[in-house]
């Protein structure tokens, strides 16, 4: 990492570096990533079309100009379709699916001591904040090298952290002066006219993002009209380029400064909400409403504050959202902005709320009041989508109040009130509540009308990763193997970095014996979460069952990192103690996993062997005992059975191997000769009774 202010510059760039300043000013939401995108695309299309392929939505979300110069098939461009309330974790999976594709390249071109430069990253997005913090963690500096430039130790989560971990601190030397600082007052006025003006459209041109000071202060000298005039004239020229990301940062920043038209920043924040890019949606409205709130309340305004309700609430910033919600009921005669306020305070009672502070009573009185309002605003089909919506919230009411038969009945009322009212947005806005309709009849036990909801939903929508992976689960939990990994694979079709289609993709191939493939399966999921524990247990029991102790060590010791009480990673730790001879350790570690939870059958069980190999016998057959109670398992029950037997106690251990053959899992000659054993020698001692 290097602290520098402009230290490098464009005119640095060479073919082994690239330049980009990450400003959010630029170009909003993935200026980094979309930087890096634009750099190498065209040699891309070159070298490796089938990454691009493979990411092509990825791509076109965070350089959407890439569109000129690649071909997009036709369900890629519905894929791209403007869709409101994406999860948050889709800005991870959007920076881990460009980190892939930028690797990838310099993978498959073999090259080495590449640099990728981030300028002003401490002006940077959220989105490029994530993904900056990944392309850190992940690249390898032998190939790809990064310089994150900073002008201030202003640095946020998650990339604060990743730059404590994986870089080293670079500050620059500071310049001796040799003669003393003149003012910046001495320095302008020692400046041409034409000078100054070319400082200060030089200044404006950089969108906000330099820090030349002597620039600046030329700038600020400019008559406002002056001002004005080059603002306008920068947004003028950046829209002739066409370059969407544009139009996320540069031109409505000029817009701001030139103060003469939102629009620009409503249509900023109404596309970063689509993006799932809630801070920058946000941001926006909040700068918007800022420049009208000395102007007559007008609908681009209403429109702005309708945004900035609902990043709020994407952002779970529920406190601000019920603030914003009571001052418009109490302020606002905008009958459009109060059914939206009201809305909001619905859903907070009916989902997003704690568990223990949702209130559907609440929930439904909200409803009841946006539905009023909603009525009140002239029909057309954006009403009709409201409505619908409204009456899903209903379902939700119901649903939560036990009543999934009311809810059914909700949902089935809004997509037919959808479909009559508003039948041009119906295929693209009724996905919510077939997704809906499909998760209540998962809930209820009717998987296969689940089922018909996805296929229709998919059928609407084929890039949809999150009905691929519903449907993957309701076929993971039938058993029917094959189909849940198809399901799967779909949803990584469509987003290549889902974590859990990845994790559920490893379950089912550990299901249908694919070992191997699952190990690599897992280590995708670890690549993308390193901090995801179950995938590290899981592929450690892999990798301890078919031998690699010292890597299935490995995982179990970073897991541990993460959660270093959890019982189930002690008990593997303990495990693999015992298959390298350290019975002693592995005792101990038994008991600390026993200790974190005592209702885990496991460790009990485990540590029993290693008491009969001591020869304490009662110790062994109390944690049996234990561990027979917590679960009726034959393994358990064979080994009660033997130990029970070396005590020459036949009817017991008999008892022990009898129900050990009936359940699932059992070693059925082992138990069977064990079982065989004791009727003997309950028969010779029954003989010798006589």
């Amino acid at each position: 990492m290097t602290c520098c202010a402009e230290a490098e510059t464009p005119a640095a760039n060479s073919a082994a570096t690239f330049w980009i300043d990450v400003h959010r000013n630029r170009r909003g939401p993935f200026t980094a990533a979309g930087g890096l995108v634009r750099a190498i695309i065209a040699d891309a299309i070159r070298a490796t079309p089938d990454l691009i392929a493979t990411h092509l939505v990825t791509l076109l979300s965070v350089a959407p100009e890439i569109s000129h110069i690649v071909d997009i098939p036709a369900d890629v461009r519905q894929a791209l379709t403007p869709g409101e309330g994406h999860p948050v974790s889709r800005i991870h999976r959007i920076a881990h699916g460009v980190t892939d594709f930028v690797l990838g390249y310099f993978e498959a071109q073999g090259a080495t001591g590449r640099i990728a430069v981030f300028a002003n990253a401490d002006e940077a997005d959220p989105t490029d904040r994530e993904f900056i913090a990944v392309l850190l963690r992940r690249a390898d500096p032998r190939k790809l090298r990064l310089r994150i430039c900073t002008v201030s130790d202003r640095l946020e989560a998650p990339l604060a952290a990743a730059l404590e971990q994986y870089a080293r601190r670079q500050r620059p030397k500071a310049k001796r002066s040799r003669a003393p600082k003149s003012s910046p007052d001495d320095d302008i006025f020692k400046l041409s006219v034409a000078d100054r003006n070319a400082l200060a459209r030089a200044y404006v041109d950089a969108d906000g993002a330099s820090h030349n000071l002597l620039a600046e202060q030329v700038y600020r000298r400019l008559p406002a009209s002056e001002r004005k005039a080059m603002h306008l004239a920068r947004a003028v020229s950046l829209s002739a380029l066409e370059e969407p990301s544009l139009a996320l940062g540069a031109i409505p920043f000029h817009h701001e400064q030139a103060g003469d038209n939102a629009e620009p920043l409503l249509i900023a924040s109404r596309t970063c909400l689509d993006m799932a890019c809630y801070d920058a949606a946000l941001d926006w409205s909040v700068r918007g409403r800022r420049m009208l709130s000395h102007a007559p309340r007008s609908k681009t305004y209403s429109d702005l504050t309708r945004n900035m309700l609902f990043a709020l609430l994407l952002l779970d910033r529920y406190d601000e959202v019920t603030a914003l919600c009571e001052d418009l009921l109490s302020h606002s005669g905008d009958a459009a902005l109060l059914a939206h306020a009201t809305y909001a305070m619905a859903i907070l009672n009916a989902r997003l709320y704690e568990r223990s502070r949702q209130d559907y009573d609440a929930a439904r009185f909200w409803v009841e009041k946006s539905q009023k309002f909603t009525d009140s605003v002239p029909a057309s089909p954006a009403r009709g989508v409201n409505a619908a919506f409204l009456m899903n919230t209903l379902a939700l009411v119901e649903m939560r109040k036990g009543r999934p038969e009311a809810a059914q009945q909700k949902l089935a009322e809004a997509m037919e009130l959808m479909a009559r009212t508003a039948p041009e947005l119906y295929r693209e806005e009724s996905i919510i509540l077939l997704h809906n309709m499909a998760r209540l009849h998962i809930a209820t036990g009717d998987s296969g009308l689940a089922i018909d909801n996805l296929n229709i939903l998919l059928s609407q929508l084929p890039s949809d990763s999150a009905a691929w992976f519903d449907l993957g689960l309701i076929h993971q939990r039938a058993g029917r193997h094959q189909a849940a990994l198809d399901n799967y694979d779909m949803a990584i079709r469509w987003e290549p970095a889902h974590v859990e289609a990845h994790f559920n993709r490893a379950l089912t191939l550990t299901a249908l014996g694919r070992f191997d493939e699952a190990i690599s399966g897992y280590g995708r999921v670890i690549v993308l979460q390193p901090d995801f524990v179950g995938a590290r247990l899981d592929r450690a029991v892999l990798l301890r069952e078919r031998g690699d102790l010292a890597l299935a060590s490995d995982d179990i010791a970073a897991a541990l990192q993460y959660q270093p009480g959890d019982a189930r990673l002690l008990c593997l730790q303990g495990l693999i103690e015992m298959a390298t001879g350290d019975r002693d350790i592995a005792f101990d570690t038994f008991t600390r996993s026993i200790e974190m939870d005592p209702s885990l059958a496991d460790p009990w069980a485990n540590r029993a062997i290693i008491a009969f190999r001591r020869g304490d016998v009662c110790a062994a057959l109390h944690d049996l005992t234990r561990a027979a109670a917590l679960r009726e398992d034959a393994a358990i029950l064979h080994n009660r059975g033997r130990v029970l037997e070396s005590q020459r106690q036949w009817q017991k251990a008999a008892d022990d191997y009898a129900r050990a053959r009936v359940l699932a899992g059992a070693d059925r000659e082992a138990i069977d000769r064990g079982y065989q054993r004791c009727l003997e020698a309950l028969r010779r001692k029954k003989l010798r009774s006589r």
